[in-house]
C-alpha cells in the first residue's frame, strides 16, 4: 500500500512539475488481467471516483488494506476533497508537495493545454483553486504538528468542517482550534455515491 500511495504522490509531483496535472483514485478489489485489456469493479470504482473529482489530487476509496499505516507518515490525511457534486465526504487523500499558486496557473494554462489567447475559464480557476485549499490545509496540519511537539497527534482525527471553517480557524493552537473529532460511529471511510 505504501509504494502505492509513494507512486501516486511522485505522479502528482511529476506531472505538475511537466504541465500534466492528474487526478485519481486508489480502490481494492477483484481485478481480471488479461494480457489486452484489464478490467473489475475496482477499476471502474477508480475511474468514477477520479473522474468525480474537482481538484489536482488523488483519493483513496475504502476499504484499503493498511491504510491505518500511513497516517502518521504523512503520506495520507484525511480530508473532504471537493468533488464536482453529491454530498461532502472526508476520505484518506495522497500529501503531495503542492506547488505554489503561480506554478499551477502557469502548469495548467501552457504547453498545449490551453491556446496562447484563451480566457481561463472558471470550472479551471476553480480546480486550481481547491487545489491551493487542499495546500493550505497541509500547512495547517504541519503548524499543528509544530505547535503540539512533543505530544503526538492523531492526524486522521483533526479535519475542519469545510475549506472555509479551516481558513475561519486559529491555526495556532491545536487545544484551542475549531475542529470536528472523527465519532467512532460514523464508518471511517465514507462512501461517495456512484
Amino acid at each position: 500500500m505504501e509504494r502505492l500511495v509513494d507512486y501516486s504522490r511522485y505522479m502528482l509531483e511529476t506531472g505538475m512539475s511537466n504541465a500534466f496535472p492528474l487526478r485519481g483514485a486508489i480502490t481494492f478489489g477483484d481485478v481480471i488481467w488479461h494480457p489486452k485489456v484489464t478490467f473489475g469493479e475496482a477499476i471502474a470504482r477508480a475511474y468514477e471516483l477520479a473522474n468525480a473529482q474537482n481538484w489536482i489530487g488523488t483519493l483513496c476509496a475504502a476499504p484499503l488494506p493498511h491504510i491505518d499505516l500511513l497516517w502518521d507518515s504523512g503520506k495520507i490525511v484525511y480530508y473532504a476533497p471537493q468533488m464536482k457534486q453529491g454530498p461532502m465526504s472526508y476520505m484518506p487523500v495522497v500529501s503531495w508537495q503542492i506547488p505554489t499558486f503561480e506554478e499551477l496557473l502557469k502548469n495548467t494554462s501552457g504547453d498545449g493545454l490551453t491556446n496562447p489567447n484563451d480566457v481561463m475559464p472558471w470550472h479551471h480557476m476553480n480546480i486550481i483553486d481547491n487545489t491551493i485549499l487542499f495546500s493550505v490545509f497541509l500547512k495547517r496540519l504541519k503548524d499543528i504538528d509544530e505547535k503540539n511537539k512533543p505530544r503526538k497527534i492523531d492526524r486522521s482525527k483533526v479535519y475542519y468542517f469545510s475549506s472555509t471553517h479551516m481558513l475561519d480557524s486559529d491555526k495556532s493552537n491545536f487545544a484551542d482550534a475549531k475542529k470536528i473529532v472523527h465519532d467512532p460511529t460514523v464508518p471511517r471511510y465514507p462512501i461517495v455515491p456512484r
